[in-house]
């Protein structure tokens, strides 16, 4: 077994442990469980199986999905696992056959008296890229075709201050492993991926305005140790915010400085180059009777994604989702982001990736769906970095316990 999969099946027992220790220690109220399973056939198309600018093959795919999400809810808590296998079979080039697997766990507690946890754990493997609807780091830009292993824990928690005053704190850890596909029948994708370890860390105060509005300060520390391109240490200093516009309608927003030092040279070369910047952040949710909008916009130093070296990215994006009826559920979302590489050497990136979803029952069931993702990407060094891809997916989707949970 590889020290990828070592890794990414470690992990995934570590979450299922995870979710048996709050099973154990949670009291089970079987009347807000829900568990909502279905089962995919879908036929796809790609115009850029390996991603590649250097050498753009189409083909067919035959995909089987399955998605197992569990979710309990109680008073002053909720918990949520989902567990997603995908089998992918191309028509010509079988030596990207592949089955994926994402797992993931979610955590909520509430305290009481504005006190409370989040925790999130997620391991995915994937050859996925490029998804229009994701703004996580490694998605944001292309490389070639590579097998990837994600792995990710978040922990947040908030609690009260004298009055008004209000603190909180974060902890994340994520790895990242890539592993090349050299048997690609054309030519071996060179992924110009790099693997990664990342440690984030962040403390906050605040202090409630009014009733619907709040503001603070606060201090984010980040640790990227990159496989080739040596480390990076990451310190931001922001006022942040946050104004709930209505029941359903919530703005929040970051705005700072950060300054990067560090051995983040590509190639391996020692350098101790430090870099510095301003840091932004807004997020914007609203909740309509059949629809609901998220716009998220970032600028921030970050471990650089998938590609070789640190940067400092630009992202944003626009979700919207909503429903027809009963019978239709669509979806809908765009994306532009920048990658500023920390390596001055290196061209900027720029991609934009537009995608959407349409489902329609057609009993109580099964349901069709049809899904579309384009992302095209310019700048870079190199012939391989300008690329586009588009994939479209239709398929069957069969639901053996229907659309509406049903409690067990």
């Amino acid at each position: 077994m590889s020290k990828i999969s070592q890794r990414s099946n470690a992990f995934r027992t570590s979450v299922l442990l995870a979710g048996a220790v709050f099973l154990s220690i949670e009291p089970l109220a079987a009347q807000n469980v829900r568990f909502d399973p279905s089962i995919a056939l879908e036929q796809g198309y790609s115009d850029n199986v390996g991603f590649s600018g250097a050498m753009e093959e189409s083909d067919t795919e035959t995909r089987l999905q399955i998605v197992l999400p569990w979710d309990r809810e109680t008073r002053k808590s909720r918990l949520r696992f989902s567990y997603t296998p995908t089998l992918t079979k191309f028509g010509d080039f079988d030596q990207l056959d592949n089955d994926g697997h994402k797992l993931s766990m979610e955590y909520d507690r509430d305290f009481g008296s504005g006190s409370g946890l989040a925790l999130r754990l997620s391991a995915d493997r994937t050859q996925t890229q490029g998804d229009a609807a994701g703004i996580d780091d490694s998605d944001l830009f292309l490389t070639d075709r590579t097998e990837r292993d994600r792995l990710r824990a978040d922990l947040r928690y908030r609690g009260n201050l004298k009055g008004r005053w209000g603190w909180g704190g974060t902890l994340g850890l994520a790895t990242t492993s890539f592993e090349e596909i050299t048997d690609f029948a054309p030519m071996p994708l060179a992924s110009g991926a790099e693997d990664r370890d990342e440690i984030r860390a962040g403390i906050s105060v605040t202090r409630a305005i009014s009733r619907k509005s709040n503001l603070g300060i606060a201090y984010d520390y980040g640790r990227f140790d990159l496989d080739m391109s040596g480390n990076e240490d990451s310190h931001q200093v922001s006022i942040v915010g946050g104004y709930e516009v209505s029941r359903n309608e919530r703005l929040s927003y970051t705005i700072g400085g950060f300054q990067s030092n560090g051995e983040a040279a590509v190639g391996g070369v020692s350098t101790d180059d430090s870099r510095h910047g301003f840091s932004a952040s807004i997020s914007y949710e609203k909740k309509m009777k059949r629809a609901g909008l998220n716009l998220a916009l970032r600028h921030e130093p970050t471990s650089g994604g998938a590609r070789v070296g640190t940067s400092t990215n630009t992202s944003i994006a626009l979700g919207i989702a909503g429903s027809i009826a009963s019978q239709w559920r669509w979806s809908t979302s765009t994306r532009y982001a920048q990658r500023d590489s920390s390596d001055e050497a290196l061209a900027t990136l720029d991609t934009i990736a537009v995608g959407g979803e349409v489902e329609r029952d057609v009993s109580g069931i099964f349901s069709v769906r049809l899904q579309t993702n384009y992302i095209t990407q310019s700048g870079g060094d190199s012939a391989t970095d300008e690329t586009s891809t588009i994939v479209a997916r239709l398929g069957l989707v069969w639901r053996p316990l229907g659309r509406s949970p049903i409690a067990r």
